[in-house]
């Protein structure tokens, strides 16, 4: 079996599981969910890809103010993956937002672990947007680098 026969069957067995009953891979790939009709969740196939891809806009770029001080913030988040657990942030630069995305070998999944992977990433994008919002202090500490003179 192929790796988009053996994510819809991963699909179809989460979607059993969460009371979906048609959640597939449309024909460019795409699966898209949204749990509150706002935030959506999208999980991507790439055509004859390994990788299985889930992503999410947490927020947009400012236009105005402090930029530097915003992507700061962003690449410290980002640092190891430890205030994102493990996935990454980026800017799309064609809609102007931070995304939030993991990436997953389809053969190390089964729809167990598909399952477990969406919920954790859904709670990591939950938590980031909220902490943005709050502005408060990161979740984890960032191991800091000594100054080193060169």
């Amino acid at each position: 079996m192929d790796n988009t026969g053996r994510v819809n069957d991963f699909l179809t067995e989460m979607g059993v599981f969460i009371g979906e009953k048609h959640l597939q891979l449309d024909s460019n790939g795409l699966c898209i969910l949204s749990e509150t009709g706002k935030d959506l969740i999208v999980i991507e196939l790439p055509k004859g890809s390994p990788l299985i891809y889930l992503y999410t806009t947490l927020f947009p770029v400012p236009s105005t103010g402090d930029r530097a001080a915003f992507f700061e913030k962003l690449l410290i988040m980002n640092l190891y993956g430890l205030q994102t657990d493990e996935a990454n942030i980026a800017i799309d630069p064609q809609y102007n937002v931070v995304v939030l995305y993991h990436s997953a070998y389809v053969d190390s999944l089964d729809a167990i672990r598909l399952r477990n992977c969406l919920a954790h990433f859904i709670e990591t994008a939950k938590r980031i947007r909220n902490d943005w919002e709050q502005d408060t202090q990161p979740a984890h500490d960032v191991f800091r680098y000594p100054q080193i003179e060169v």
